[in-house]
This record gives C-alpha cells, sequence and structure tokens, in this order.
C-alpha cells in the first residue's frame, strides 16, 4: 500500500520541500495572539481535548498559522 502511495506523491509539493518558492506568510504581528492561543493549548494540553480545530473564512491564512506552528 505504501509503494502505491509512494508512487503518488507530488514531492514538490511536501511542507519543507526545497522547492517551494516564497512561502506563505502573515504580515509581522497580525497573528501573535492566534499563535499564542495555539502554542498555550499544545504546552498545557488537557488531556480530553486532543484536538484543537483551526478555522475561519476563505484567505483567513488558516494554512500559514499551521504551517508555522508546525
Amino acid at each position: 500500500l505504501l509503494v502505491t502511495l509512494q508512487k503518488q506523491i507530488a514531492h514538490s509539493a511536501i511542507h519543507n520541500s526545497d522547492e517551494r518558492y516564497d512561502v506563505p506568510k502573515c504580515h509581522p504581528g497580525t497573528r501573535d495572539k492566534v499563535l499564542d492561543d495555539i502554542m498555550s493549548w499544545i504546552n498545557h494540553q488537557n488531556p480530553d481535548a486532543r484536538t484543537m480545530w483551526l478555522h475561519g473564512l476563505g484567505c483567513a491564512r488558516k494554512s500559514v498559522i499551521a504551517q508555522t506552528i508546525a
């Protein structure tokens, strides 16, 4: 199964690929509160709340936030 999946990977799409150009960014300071909230949740995780759902409108830069945390 993994061999089959490996053949279908878009290697240039991997999050830390050197082939990525112009990694998405937020303007400095615009997502500090959200990033602080997520880091606090990670560092003080409640065992009953193992999943955090990052949601928002389209173009709210959710992917940028997730990639920053990753």
